[in-house]
Parts: C-alpha cells; sequence; structure tokens
C-alpha cells in the first residue's frame, strides 16, 4: 500500500494532509479552504489554482466550478433545478453540504462518476 501526504504550509506550519481525506476544495478570495473529512478547515494563502495543482495525480478530486474542487468519493447525489427555462446543479456532499456544480462541467462530472463506481 502506498502511503502519501500532501504538506500544506500556513502560517509557517505544515500540515500533513491525506488526499483521501479531502471533502472539498473551496476559492475564498485570494485565499483557499482545504475541508477535510472531519470537518477540519485547513486555510491557505494561494489561489484555488495552485493548490488543486498539488493533487492533481489525484484522479478522485474534481474541479466542478470555478470555486470548487470536490472528492468524488464523499458525493452522495447530484441535485439538478429548472428556473427561467435554465437548468442549475448542486452535488451533495457526505456531510449535507452542497457544492456548485457549472453546467459546461455538468457531463465531465457525470463521466467521472461513472469512472469512480457503477452509476445505474
Amino acid at each position: 500500500m502506498i502511503f502519501s501526504k500532501t504538506m500544506l504550509k500556513v502560517n509557517g506550519n505544515i500540515h500533513f494532509v491525506d488526499p483521501l481525506q479531502i471533502l472539498y476544495i473551496r476559492a475564498e478570495s485570494s485565499y483557499t479552504v482545504v475541508k477535510l473529512a472531519n470537518n477540519e478547515e485547513i486555510k491557505i494563502s494561494k489561489n484555488l489554482k495552485y493548490v488543486y495543482a498539488q493533487f492533481l495525480d489525484q484522479g478522485f478530486l474534481f474541479r466542478s466550478h470555478k470555486s470548487f474542487v470536490v472528492n468524488l468519493h464523499f458525493v452522495v447525489k447530484l441535485i439538478t433545478t429548472m428556473e427561467n427555462l435554465s437548468s442549475s446543479a448542486m452535488i451533495q456532499m457526505s456531510n449535507g453540504e452542497q457544492i456548485l456544480l457549472s453546467n459546461r462541467n455538468k457531463a465531465s462530472f457525470l463521466s467521472a462518476i461513472r469512472n469512480q463506481g457503477e452509476l445505474v
């Protein structure tokens, strides 16, 4: 078994993060928040693009929106709604939080979910 953790530097401290424990990554102005499965949040003074690049080799992380990256292992539901002849989508995570899914990423999201497990 390969054991790998990613190092995230915050205020001079280094957090060792198991990528499998990342629930999602969220952009917050010029910062990025890494939300872990245990509900811990790590706020980093780097933008989302930089932080996501640290995890690009992890096939289970998906850029769902310009402000979010989700861990496909923690996705429980795709919620779609129709308003004024346009549809929108949200991804429900295992902790109940809902994450934005851009319309342009919807097809690739479904494809990524299919690759993670069987879609019935």
